[in-house]
């Protein structure tokens, strides 16, 4: 089944819905301080660079309970613990509690993969240049994403100014589309990248990926638990591939022949 829309197609087994991102260079990285004074996390961000990267396809929204499901009915696959807690566990918010060979795993099964890091940054800008969210420049005000606001339920690192209208996460696609279409590019849940966090210094032009066979990959995107400097398109996280967490999930990529 496919979408009227060349853009937009309905791939895989799980019927999501996908955007095709366009081939061509990108600026991936930041160059200003924008990381509010966590200078560490922010070298990681640099240098800026330009990267080149082939067309492919990303899911418009991140998996959700109800996707997630099928793929667990299909496969006997076990299911996340958070389907036990309400605050996660409704169809159309995001599936967490999944690690990496969870995100893995479902996406084999949908006849998909996970997206690069440098795939992910590219999707996530929308096609706007050197912009510090996928919107732009102006900081999150609670109409944009789902971030640590005044709901969260802590005292360290929140914006106590902002309410995004949501505690935990966020039904998919509750807040505007980028550039590209996407949604959830910033906030509501870290997304699951197939590498580990390229090293800039020394990263390749065409198509790079970072390190696959380490005890750790790249997560994206910042989330519901995650102050505003995580929901900018260059922040980069890690996790060890074993671990869940209720503020990580992840999205499908697809490559084209």
């Amino acid at each position: 089944m496919t979408n009227q829309n060349p853009q937009f197609q309905t791939i895989g087994a799980d019927g999501g819905l996908m955007a095709l991102i366009p081939a061509g260079e990108f600026l991936m990285g930041a160059v200003d301080d924008d990381d509010m004074g966590y200078t560490k996390s922010f070298r990681e961000e640099k240098p800026q660079h330009v990267v080149h990267l082939k067309v492919f396809y990303i899911d418009v929204h991140q998996v959700t309970n109800a996707r997630y499901r099928e793929f667990v009915k299909a496969t006997g696959h076990p299911v996340p613990d958070t389907w036990g807690d309400a605050n996660f566990s409704a169809p159309n918010q995001p599936v967490v509690g999944v690690n990496w060979f969870d995100a893995v795993a479902y996406a084999k099964w949908a006849g998909k993969r996970l997206p690069t890091e440098a795939e992910w940054e590219k999707a996530a800008r929308g096609g706007l240049v050197n912009k510090r969210y996928p919107w732009g420049d102006e900081p999150p005000d609670g109409t944009q994403c789902n971030f640590k606001d005044r709901d969260v339920d802590t005292d360290v690192l929140y914006d106590e100014t902002v309410n995004d209208g949501y505690r935990y996460t966020a039904p998919v696609g509750s807040y505007p589309p980028n550039g590209y279409g996407l949604y959830d590019m910033a906030g509501n849940v870290f997304e699951w990248c197939a590498d580990d966090r390229i090293d800039y210094f020394k990263s390749r032009k065409q198509n790079p990926i970072g390190p696959t066979d380490g005890p750790g990959r790249t997560v994206r995107g910042g989330g519901y638990l995650g102050p505003m400097f995580h929901v900018r398109c260059s922040r980069r996280g890690g996790s060890p591939v074993h671990i869940t967490a209720s503020n990580t999930g992840f999205r499908c990529a697809a490559s084209v022949d």
